[in-house]
């Protein structure tokens, strides 16, 4: 066995025990968040702010931007297989539909024997597009919804996704989101986001997570317009 710097002898990682089943499988009857699995292009949603991260949903919290890829879309998943399978904590390939375009990996977290220390990776190829879809939820994670800073400091899902992205020498796609600003000219992790309903109300979000609308004027007025990312035709 290699030894390491100190002299210790680097053990391989324990079984898994796999004794928890693994979250269900997506269908068109039966969608559920963190299901496993693609349905008409899209992936799962998320739940748990802590442990997953998806690039399908505009949350702060969960959202990471689409991959796109300049090779030919025939070779896209054998190389982020490829890529996957170096890692040290990469466990498995659970499966793998070229003709769908989808690749689900599975990752061990922090050298843990239990299924529920399991992150489940989703790649999903864009039909029609060279983008790449990605979705990683931990199992055992319970994030709690609203601590969203805490959610986007410590989810380590962010790290694990860069890393792959880097080595596959994949860009990030600019994506436009619907974006309220919390703090008017800067981005913060308390924005909320559409959808939008338009002008009527002095462009009033019916995102829930805002205040209720109020009739406003002056240096509110200004600051609301300043703080809108919508592109108006002058």
């Amino acid at each position: 066995m290699p030894l390491g710097v100190t002299g210790a002898v680097d053990l391989p990682p324990p079984p898994l025990d796999t004794s928890t089943a693994p979250p269900p499988i997506c269908s068109k009857t039966s969608t559920t968040p963190d299901c496993l699995g693609s349905v008409d292009g899209f992936l799962a949603d998320c739940s748990n702010p802590g442990t997953c991260i998806t690039t399908q949903n505009d949350s702060p919290e969960y959202w990471i931007a689409p991959w796109e890829y300049d090779i030919d879309r025939g070779i896209v998943l054998d190389k982020i297989r490829t890529v996957v399978e170096l890692r040290k904590d990469f466990l498995r390939v659970a499966e793998i539909d070229a003709a769908r375009g989808y690749l689900r990996v599975e990752f061990r977290d922090n050298g843990g024997a239990s299924s529920s220390d399991v992150t489940d990776a989703e790649f999903l190829l864009t039909l029609d597009d060279c983008t790449v879809q990605v979705r990683m939820s931990g199992r055992g994670g319970r994030g709690v919804k609203g601590e969203i800073t805490k959610a986007l400091q410590s989810n380590p899902q962010r790290k694990r996704a860069e890393d792959i992205r880097r080595k596959l020498n994949f860009e990030e796609i600019p994506v436009l989101r619907n974006r309220r600003r919390k703090f008017v000219v800067i981005e913060s992790p308390w924005d909320s986001f559409g959808p939008s309903s338009g002008f009527d109300q002095g462009g009033r979000d019916y995102d829930p997570l805002t205040r209720d609308w109020e009739d406003d004027s002056g240096i509110k007025k200004f600051l609301r317009i300043e703080g809108d990312d919508r592109v108006r035709s002058k």
